[in-house]
């Protein structure tokens, strides 16, 4: 990787520098985000830390606004060992870790995400809740919500609450409420993931497709060792999930009930750093 990015300890992110704290700009640049159909007709996703922090300002988006399919794309060749899927551990961040740099399954920068920007797509905001430990802006913590009295109308999105687990006719996560192998447990949380006709601008149908991820341990204490953070995505309304695993279209084995009702359990990844695949 370029000496430019800053490789962070993967015990502990330090957020605290990522307040978004939006500088006066000079008109001819605000200007630019004022006329929000104009703004979306010519769209394209922000590219610094700096843009982003201004469209959040004006309510805008900094990421995709294609329409989210239910399912995910996946690597078409997902890198394994020993017959597991690897999961990437490294984590390069820029602009004192408010800036996350996405890699592709081959090791090379592919994508960039900004705290405090919004983002609604599968990819962007399952890697900025693996980054950040924390929901895109645009989100809000409640089950409901009113896209017509919100400023984020169609691109609103709901719900960051507990995530208990355990039914019969879910699959179990690792260590969800309970003391895992490693001698750790964890407090999941849930947020939507708004994939076709989630939000029309006038109301929103919750539909089916969740992410559900470690935030807590059971102590109560804030997760910030990536390691032990579980990013799990399920369009199956808990039925069956999948793991992301930090890089461009990085989705594990999905695991869970399939359409037969028979059940496959989750399978611990092999961890790598995918930096050193340059």
């Amino acid at each position: 990787m370029k000496n430019k990015l800053i490789l962070l300890s993967l015990s502990f992110i330090l957020l605290s520098s990522c307040e978004v704290q939006i500088t006066s700009s000079s008109s001819s640049i605000v200007d630019i985000y004022e006329n929000k159909e104009l703004f979306y007709e010519n769209y394209k996703i922000a590219t610094s830390l700096e843009e982003s922090r201004i469209r959040t300002e004006h309510h805008l988006m900094s990421g995709s606004i294609d329409m989210q399919l239910r399912q995910p794309t996946k690597c078409v060749e997902p890198p394994m060992e020993n017959g597991l899927y690897l999961r990437n551990t490294s984590a390069y961040f820029e602009d004192d870790g408010c800036t996350y740099v996405i890699l592709d399954s081959n090791g090379q920068i592919a994508n960039k995400i900004f705290y405090g920007g919004a983002y609604v797509s599968l990819e962007e905001v399952a890697s900025y809740i693996y980054a950040f430990g924390e929901i895109p802006v645009n989100y809000v913590d409640d089950k409901t919500g009113n896209p017509t009295k919100n400023p984020w109308g169609e691109y609103l999105r709901l719900n960051n609450t507990f995530f208990e687990g355990g039914r019969s006719d879910e699959p179990a996560l690792p260590g969800n409420g309970y003391i895992s192998d490693d001698g750790l447990g964890y407090r999941y949380y849930e947020i939507d993931i708004g994939a076709e006709n989630y939000n029309n601008g006038k109301r929103i149908q919750r539909g089916s497709c969740r992410i559900v991820y470690t935030r807590y341990y059971l102590d109560g204490s804030l997760i910030t060792d990536l390691n032990d953070r579980y990013v799990f995505y399920t369009y199956t309304h808990y039925s069956s999930f999948l793991e992301y695993l930090n890089y461009e279209n990085g989705w594990g084995q999905e695991f869970g009930f399939d359409n037969n009702y028979i059940p496959t359990e989750y399978q611990e990844t092999s961890r790598v750093d995918f930096s050193t695949f340059n």
